[in-house]
């Protein structure tokens, strides 16, 4: 090897040793911005983070939607802010504050309430400042649909009809639930005014399900707020359903009476499992059909009228009526107390009833008084409001609060009797054999039958 030669192999080998060390020092440079940037942040302080637009999602025209909107702080500082004045159809949902003070690394949801004046899409934009100081202001999209629901307005009434509103009464609608005692509210709270009314806006669900509303505390006329108030109505299938509702005393006993086996102790959640719907839903349509009408918050057309139970031969189904009229009386009786709570009529009540304090527990006593007929019966008569609310009303105490209807066959089917089944099927023996009742149908039209 000449001089030349190994010359150039040197400055061939020191060429490529030169080339790698280069190639270590490059990739331990990558290496160590990959770590910062793993580690968080290159600079000390607070780093907001939210998306670009946020849907609150769809609601009824007169109902509300709320969701919450995260917001991250991926500092190594407390985010502090505030959050800017939103416009309706957008608010800040009741008792949100708009401050913010999130420690580093975490988060808070922040929720927004949409309630849609009218149908289609509504956008508003949510400003947020903070002393992040890369992004001291921030905007948020906001959007939303307003669709067309159905509408159900009603009154709460205390006592006689039309003359008892309750105001500044919560109103729900719920539906049954899937499982005995259980319901899930479809609309919250909405109070009533001055006259009792309410109005509500909802979409209905997409498979027709059973609907009620209850009322929970509110003010009698010339009273206080009375936190034991606890009323209710059946308004039915979600899709044939009436438009107008009378919640009362009357309705509220003849839901409880009838849906005594498939509440939960307060009186106030109704449903059963698909193993038992067949009875349930028969139990729902006797309560609107044959014991109360849930338009006028009274007796159903199937009972007798007053003047009827007042003439010389008073129909046989009187006696229902009057035990309808006289429960309904003693939960009135509390409910339209001056002295709201700390009335007699409440205290004995739910004393009378086996029932503890609380919200809404008139319908806890009416469960209790229907499921435990023979309790106190004496007593709870003693409480009738003077002068009656509904009436006519049974002239002396029972033997128990239990309820039966008579129906008497009008043709020549003679229908001779009726049994059901244990999946809650009614069947009906006439003189050519036997029927099956179609589910949730009214029994005196089925059979047949007047009152």
């Amino acid at each position: 090897m000449t001089f030349a030669s190994w010359e150039a192999a040197e400055d061939n080998r020191r060429f490529r040793h030169w080339m790698a060390r280069r190639a270590a020092v490059a990739g331990a440079l990558i290496a160590a911005l990959l770590a910062l940037a793993a580690a968080g942040p290159a600079y000390a302080g607070p780093s907001i983070k939210v998306p670009a637009s946020f849907n609150v999602g769809s609601a009824a025209v007169g109902s509300s939607r709320t969701q919450s909107l995260k917001i991250q702080n991926v500092g190594n500082a407390t985010l502090t802010g505030t959050l800017g004045k939103l416009s309706p159809p957008f608010s800040l949902a009741p008792g949100a504050s708009c401050g913010l003070s999130i420690p580093a690394g975490n988060s808070a949801l922040v929720p927004i309430e949409f309630k849609p004046l009218k149908t289609g899409t509504a956008t508003e934009t949510l400003t947020i400042i903070s002393n992040d100081p890369k992004h001291k202001k921030v905007q948020v999209k906001l959007s939303g649909q307003g669709t067309q629901g159905f509408a159900l307005s009603g009154t709460v009434e205390g006592g006689a009809l039309g003359t008892t509103p309750i105001a500044g009464a919560p109103v729900q609608l719920l539906e049954v639930g899937s499982a005995y005692g259980s319901a899930t509210a479809l609309v919250g709270e909405l109070v009533t005014d001055s006259a009792g009314h309410f109005s509500l806006n909802f979409t209905p669900p997409a498979t027709p399900v059973e609907l009620y509303v209850t009322a929970i505390a509110g003010n009698a006329i010339g009273g206080v707020n009375n936190p034991d108030t606890g009323l209710m109505a059946l308004v039915g299938l979600s899709n044939k359903m009436s438009s107008t509702v009378v919640i009362s005393p009357f309705t509220t006993v003849a839901a409880e009476w009838a849906l005594a086996q498939f509440s939960d102790p307060t009186g106030f959640a109704f449903g059963a499992p698909p193993t038992n719907a067949v009875a349930f839903k028969n139990a729902i349509n006797q309560a609107m059909t044959e014991l109360a009408n849930s338009d006028t918050g009274g007796p159903a057309a199937f009972l007798p009228t007053a003047a009827q139970c007042a003439g010389s031969t008073p129909p046989v189904n009187c006696d229902a009526l009057e035990r309808l009229d006289t429960l309904a009386d003693v939960i009135s009786a509390c409910v339209e107390s001056p002295a709201g709570e700390n009335s007699s009529a409440c205290t004995e009540l739910l004393s009378d009833a086996g029932v503890g304090a609380g919200f809404g527990v008139t319908m806890a006593a009416a469960h209790e008084i229907v499921t435990h007929p023979k309790h106190n019966v004496g007593a709870l008569y003693g409480l009738l409001s003077t002068p009656e609310a509904f009436a006519p009303v049974l002239a002396s105490a029972p033997d128990g609060w239990e309820l039966a209807l008579a129906f008497t066959p009008s043709s020549s089917s003679s229908p001779a009797g009726i049994a059901l089944d244990s999946l809650g099927n009614v069947w009906v023996a006439t003189a050519g054999g036997e029927t099956e009742l179609p589910e949730g149908k009214s029994y005196a039209k089925e059979l047949d039958f007047n009152n």
